[in-house]
């Protein structure tokens, strides 16, 4: 399934791959990062769009599915490309800004579109990194826990951190969406 042809970075020194472990492990965080703020901040998101509490957890399922396309979307495009590090980077920029954007969006349907363009930014992301990573250490060594667990963290700290900065302040809604 994996040639040297779509994943070229399995030629790589020991250092060069471990340094982009590190770095699929801190896209790793953030992704934990990001699929944790929405939960603390519905009711937030609901005041913000004027819809009920139904309606506005529809968001967290239109995220789920659009997260299990990019997922399913990874697996035939990353072999083909050129640069699988680039799209995976890619789709972690698809992730921050949509992210970024959800806090100041007032319409029930773009924040829906962003958290969908969220959730397959996420899928590409976390089905895309772990095969590289795989790819890359041919599956020896603790490289996947170490991905999971920067996953776990993120995930642990975005809720911390949102809820935390709610507690505090008023405006800290959208200053703990931009945080992370």
């Amino acid at each position: 399934f994996f040639s040297p042809i779509a994943y070229p970075c399995g030629r790589m020194a020991p250092v060069g791959k471990h340094a982009l472990t590190l770095t699929y492990t801190a896209a790793y965080v953030n992704l934990g990062l990001s699929l944790g703020v929405f939960g603390p901040c519905l009711l937030q998101l609901a005041e913000n769009t004027g819809t009920e509490l139904l309606q506005i957890s529809s968001i967290l399922t239109v995220r789920s599915v659009c997260y299990c396309v990019g997922s399913a979307s990874a697996g035939p495009i990353l072999p083909r490309a050129s640069n699988s590090n680039l799209c995976t980077g890619l789709a972690l920029l698809v992730t921050g800004l949509s992210t970024f954007v959800v806090p100041v969006l007032r319409d029930y349907y773009l924040l829906a579109a962003a958290a969908g363009s969220q959730g397959f930014g996420m899928g590409f992301l976390d089905c895309g990194g772990s095969c590289i990573v795989l790819a890359l250490h041919g599956g020896e060594g603790p490289h996947m826990q170490l991905l999971h667990f920067g996953f776990a963290l993120g995930g642990w700290l975005g809720p911390l951190a949102v809820g935390a900065a709610m507690h505090e302040t008023d405006a800290g809604y959208w200053w703990a969406w931009l945080g992370v």
